[in-house]
């Protein structure tokens, strides 16, 4: 039975979330003592801030019928690291969390030498794409495989059909357009004096006294959100004018259209991307799949259609998305992409500016401005 996993960042958000109909939410904790790093993959305020709010979050999930899993999904370990982790995976087995999502080997080891016995999900930083690479992951107790966020719809059906372990896949959110499981900028630092970003606090990652307070973490502002300074090149060579753009895209994806699909294909779970994002968005798109995933088991597809018809009408950002082709399991280059019919879209979509020349945070077409009235 295909699940809805949705992140949460806070105890509100799990009550709500859950309330949506989430079967199963996934959420971090803070680490004492840094300010800006945590061991789940965000950034620590995307984090709940203590292991009671983890309790009350555990305790208001469990109430709805929903599990929670611990993001313990860094990529990799150290000795230095390995007393954190431990302190934070056992503090949060007490709490009541359900399951480990889990990036690195060491973290697995870890997790067995401690004798915890809950399930452990193979982070998409593993980026296992082969029987190979799933055999040795359920060697070492793996018993869900969360798919590299760049997988295509193709790639996701094979690995259901050939895996032994449950596969779950991204559906929406906001993504990184390169390899998820190969970044090293996550937890980078750069000098403060940096422009256009150097308004962030003048604090290192960890908030020790002595170190050097001209160098500041990256978290905030990955590189991947940047605007960059980007001149065209003319066949002539001629170098045009300087323009702000976001290279990198990290783009904003949805893939209402397929949830049909993914649910045929056995797809263990749908994972909604948003730890960062705010309660609102958390539970309303929530909403969105529960209802989307009720209509694909029952076979209705009138129903599906009929509803994504309705949250476009209703929801700026959807239509966005869908003007924009942001489908996230559609073709993304060449004449596949440019012949792409969009599901359920009547009349040809106009295109719609997807970023803002010089702003890096309304990059998204999420973020970006409301052009309804254009």
């Amino acid at each position: 039975m295909t699940k809805i996993i949705s992140p949460v960042k806070s105890v509100e958000g799990a009550e709500r979330v859950s309330a949506a109909g989430a079967d199963e939410i996934y959420v971090g904790v803070r680490l004492s003592g840094l300010k800006f790093m945590s061991y789940s993959g965000r950034k620590a305020s995307c984090c709940l801030n203590d292991y009671d709010e983890l309790a009350k979050a555990c305790e208001l999930a469990h109430s709805h019928g929903t599990k929670v899993n611990l993001t313990a999904n860094l990529p990799f370990m150290t000795d230095l690291l390995t007393p954190v982790v431990k302190k934070y995976i056992k503090r949060s087995v007490e709490a009541g969390v359900d399951a480990l999502i889990i990036a690195d080997m060491g973290t697995v080891l870890l997790v067995r030498e401690m004798g915890i016995d809950l399930p452990v999900y193979a982070s998409s930083y593993f980026v296992a794409r082969n029987l190979e690479s799933i055999y040795f992951l359920e060697k070492l107790g793996v018993t869900r495989l969360i798919c590299s966020p760049d997988s295509t719809l193709e790639e996701i059906r094979e690995l259901v059909e050939i895996s032994p372990m449950e596969v779950e896949a991204f559906v929406h959110g906001e993504g990184c357009s390169n390899v998820g499981g190969n970044c090293y900028l996550l937890h980078s630092q750069r000098p403060k004096k940096y422009a256009p970003y150097d308004d962030a606090p003048a604090s290192p990652i960890a908030s020790q006294p002595g170190e050097d307070t001209s160098i500041v973490s990256i978290s905030d502002r990955i590189p991947c959100l940047f605007d960059y300074e980007v001149h065209r090149l003319s066949e002539k060579g001629e170098v045009g004018q300087a323009e702000f753009l976001p290279i990198m895209d990290s783009f904003s994806f949805c893939s209402m259209c397929f949830v049909q699909e993914l649910v045929r294909m056995r797809v263990g779970g749908m994972k909604i991307v948003g730890r960062c994002a705010s309660e609102d968005f958390q539970e309303r798109t929530t909403r969105y799949y529960r209802r989307l995933i009720d209509l694909a088991r029952a076979e209705d597809e009138a129903g599906t259609e009929q509803t994504i018809k309705d949250l476009r009408l209703q929801s700026p950002e959807l239509m966005k998305l869908c003007i924009n082709k942001r489908c996230y399991y559609a073709p993304w280059s060449g004449q596949a992409r440019e012949a792409f019919q969009i599901p359920f879209m009547e009349k040809p979509p106009r295109s719609l500016p997807i970023i803002q020349v010089g702003a890096a945070k309304t990059f998204s077409t999420i973020a970006a401005a409301d052009t309804a009235g254009d």
